[in-house]
């Protein structure tokens, strides 16, 4: 489903179509060359002429290769800039790719490991008070850019844990490098 306002005080809720994308969970809406794609964890890529659909399933994302990856990506996010549109997943560190303009379920590059966990960092270490330093978990990763600064953002170290927290960071493209 998809909440639309006006105002930001009135929400009006609207079905979409596909009605379960994947599990039925994190989905990313990118609207690149007047198109706006969809996909969410475990999901193929789809497409429609306005951000409510309905959407056309365009197939699973693959890489340059041809090798299907729909059952690897997890909390993806669609994100279009000025070269390109971009996807970005979590799975033992944060992943990004920019895809085919042509044609998007395609790879135009190999994944790029953006970032990985870091349980030097206290915050980021596993457990309700942080206190498991041989575990890190990153999930639900985001990019944004302001000017000519990128943010990759992801939240750390579980959605169980009364710890949990949004990391940034910053790098000067789509792909990074990230610091």
């Amino acid at each position: 489903m998809a909440y639309v306002s006006e105002d930001f005080k009135t929400w009006t809720k609207h079905s979409i179509s596909p009605e379960k994308i994947g599990d039925g969970y994190a989905p990313s809406v990118a609207e690149y060359r007047g198109k706006y794609y969809l996909i969410g964890c475990f999901s193929t890529l789809w497409v429609a002429d306005d951000p409510l659909g309905p959407f056309e399933d365009l197939g699973p994302v693959v890489t340059p290769d041809g090798t299907a990856i729909d059952k690897t990506i997890f909390d993806p996010m669609l994100f279009a800039d000025e070269d390109g549109l971009y996807l970005y997943w979590h799975k033992k560190g944060l992943f990004g790719t920019r895809l085919d303009s042509d044609n998007p379920v395609k790879m135009a590059l190999e994944p790029v490991l953006l970032a990985w966990p870091h349980p030097e960092n206290e915050w980021e270490r596993y457990g309700e008070y942080n206190e498991d330093p041989r575990r890190s978990f990153m999930e639900g990763v985001w990019m944004f850019r302001n000017g000519e600064d990128y943010y990759l953002t992801f939240a750390s170290p579980g959605t169980a844990n009364g710890t949990y927290a949004i990391g940034t960071f910053v790098g000067n493209s789509p792909l990074g490098e990230f610091k």
